[in-house]
């Protein structure tokens, strides 16, 4: 299984928000980690699930959190080999159904799950690549969040 990084939600955080933003790292170390689950890091939606949820919650950066998060999220479930199929008009209607009632969150995320193609150089995926494809998938979904992306 791949896992996103700190530095790989540093470098999110910053093409989504278009500058550097103050970050309480301990914080920001804790939701990157969501993506592990203790004793069984084996179910991707599952693990997809708390760090989408909880990378929202615990909001490591004073802006650009719930779209870390669901970039996040969708990147984590690309890299190991899960296509997220999600009408892009239909992302803020989906995301607040998820983040209202979280425990619906696995499900929600397997509704819109297909086999996928997994992106890898030298067999490792590469994350910046996944993300600014899946930015540019859901580019309403971003706006709806309120953060504006930058040209990569």
């Amino acid at each position: 299984m791949h896992y996103l990084t700190v530095q790989d939600m540093l470098w999110l955080n910053l093409q989504l928000t278009g500058s550097e933003q103050e970050f309480d790292f301990a914080e920001l170390e804790e939701a990157t980690f969501l993506q592990y689950a203790y004793h069984g890091s084996k179910d991707l939606t599952k693990q997809a699930a708390r760090f989408l949820t909880g990378f929202k919650k615990k909001e490591p950066f004073t802006t650009g959190n719930d779209a870390c998060a669901f970039i996040g999220a969708v990147a984590f479930l690309e890299a190991n080999g899960q296509s997220f199929e999600l009408v892009d008009e239909k992302g803020n209607e989906w995301l607040e159904g998820v983040w209202s009632d979280p425990s619906v969150a696995q499900d929600a995320i397997k509704a819109k799950l297909s086999e996928g193609h997994v992106h890898t150089k030298h067999g490792v995926p590469n994350f910046h690549e996944i993300c600014e494809e899946v930015i540019d998938r859901y580019s309403a979904t971003l706006s709806s969040l309120a953060v504006e992306t930058v040209e990569a």
